[in-house]
């Protein structure tokens, strides 16, 4: 595994999120077009309070995998990787028991209440399979990120994704209206095709037995893993939150435009955000255990220099492009909402870049300082909420957000080189700013009658001055350009 190059393991998890992306595009038509703006903002409530759950099921043992398989593997550490499999898998059925105990009483008796929704119990019982599998399939998927079988690991979103895109299409044939219910059963069973076609090709390399559960083991990888939970669940709920107070303070219509576009970002951040966190944290710990500080400094140095030079043009390309994308595929019911697209997209930037500036606290396992400053951030957001939506409407909610995560990022970045500190080379991130600026301003002017023309005209002619503009900047990156195109050229001649 470690053999494999580095910039594969990104290429498969980014074309995992590309084509998962793409199941998801067809999907928001199919959605947004057939439900209400009322009922798509109960769907969206519905999912990422699921997201929220299931985050907070895992007490943080997914990234407690990641970093004691490192020393296992290595024999570094006081355990085999036999106890550590056992263990984890042992707690993670413990877990989703759990969990999805609490979301059913929850979804059938607290949440309903507080939104005064009919609708809701329903829904919430029909997550609750999904709940269930998400966390016992979690020490898998997180087994594999460990071993950096990232073609695996994307395997399984490009299923679950497809298998509800297949599942969604059939339901618009099968039943007279596409209902919420509908949808989050849908989700459930393509669920469990993800995860069955997946859990067949993993091996541990290790035997797994009950006897190898080890309560030292579970007590360290909780310590490390459970700050490490609170820093995953308060930055859910600071994403989260906004669309409560947004349902509670200007109602359901609102909720629904703001969750359209969000929704749309958030395909970015599943195409870069999480192919980052996915190919990097292994990375660095098998660097970090295996070759020492100066090549995980080097690897850090290089890997948010290169983050910035491509994502700083990839959200102006985004920003620009976005609202004409949904529009299309919207209709032009949830355009109001798309103001919000460039602040939610710059925050998952920062979210990128941390994955770097942050990586001393994860090698030492100094976790507390994520969870108290993401507490720090998480508890602005909400008072930055309650002030500014009220004021400002939507656009309030997610610049509540951009200043949560900057706080946030300056927190984790200055406790972060506490510990392992890098060389930052800010000249290519500001070249490529002031292009990005430059670019944007003058094309976001740009409009003609036909909605998908003017998507087309400005994605092609920001791609292309933004490609020029990396070319230019950054020399690897120009180099790696020139190898591909090469690499392409010869596969066409020969």
């Amino acid at each position: 595994m470690a053999s494999t190059p580095f910039l594969n393991h990104i290429r498969n998890y980014a074309s995992a999120g590309m084509l998962a992306s793409v199941a998801g595009l067809v999907t928001f038509p199919i959605l947004t077009r057939n439900l209400s703006i009322e009922d798509y903002g109960l769907v969206g409530l519905v999912t990422a309070s699921l997201t929220l759950a299931v985050a907070l099921g895992k007490l943080g043992l997914q990234h407690s995998v990641i970093r004691y398989y490192a020393q296992s593997s290595n024999n570094k550490g006081p355990w085999s990787l036999s106890q550590l499999g056992s263990t984890i898998f042992l707690l993670f059925a413990f877990l989703a028991l759990v969990t999805t105990a609490v979301w059913v009483v929850l979804g059938i008796k607290v949440v309903p209440e507080t939104l005064d929704s009919a609708k809701l119990p329903a829904l919430f019982l029909a997550a609750a399979g999904i709940v269930f599998l998400r966390l016992s399939n979690s020490s898998v998927i997180n087994f594999l990120r460990a071993q950096e079988r990232s073609a695996l690991v994307g395997l399984y979103q490009v299923c679950y994704r497809f298998g509800a895109l297949a599942i969604l299409i059939l339901s618009i044939f099968a039943f007279p209206q596409l209902t919420p219910l509908i949808f989050i059963c849908g989700l459930l069973v393509a669920e469990c095709f993800a995860v069955f076609l997946v859990s067949r090709r993993f091996r541990l390399g290790a035997k797994l037995k009950l006897s190898g559960f080890s309560l030292p083991l579970t007590r360290a990888l909780l310590m490390f893993g459970m700050p490490l939970m609170v820093l995953e669940s308060l930055g859910l709920v600071l994403r989260l939150s906004d669309r409560y107070l947004i349902e509670g303070m200007l109602g359901a219509t609102e909720l629904g435009q703001y969750s359209a576009s969000y929704n749309l970002t958030q395909y970015l951040e599943l195409i870069v955000l999480s192919g980052l966190v996915q190919a990097v944290k292994p990375r660095y710990t098998a660097l970090w255990e295996g070759e020492g500080a100066a090549q995980t400094e080097a690897f850090l140095a290089r890997g948010l220099e290169v983050c910035m030079v491509v994502g700083i043009p990839l959200i102006v390309v985004f920003s620009l492009t976005a609202p004409h994308l949904l529009n299309i595929l919207a209709t032009p019911k949830f355009e109001a909402g798309t103001v919000i697209i460039p602040y939610v997209a710059t925050s998952y930037l920062v979210e990128g870049a941390l994955v770097f500036l942050g990586a001393g606290l994860y090698l030492f396992k100094n976790t507390r300082v994520l969870m108290f400053s993401s507490g720090a951030a998480t508890l602005v957001n909400l008072a930055l909420n309650v002030v500014l939506i009220p004021k400002f409407g939507i656009v309030g909610a997610a610049i509540a957000t951009v200043i949560s995560i900057l706080l946030f990022g300056y927190m984790v970045t200055r406790a972060g080189f506490s510990r392992v500190s890098f060389r930052i080379n800010v000249r290519p991130a500001i070249l490529i700013t002031i292009l990005s600026v430059g670019l944007y301003i003058p094309l976001q002017q740009l409009e003609t009658d036909v909605e998908f023309f003017t998507f087309f005209v400005k994605g092609s002619i920001a791609t292309v001055l933004m490609v020029a503009g990396i070319y230019i900047i950054d020399d690897k990156l120009a180099a790696l350009m020139r190898q591909t195109v090469g690499k392409l050229f010869n596969r066409q001649t020969g």
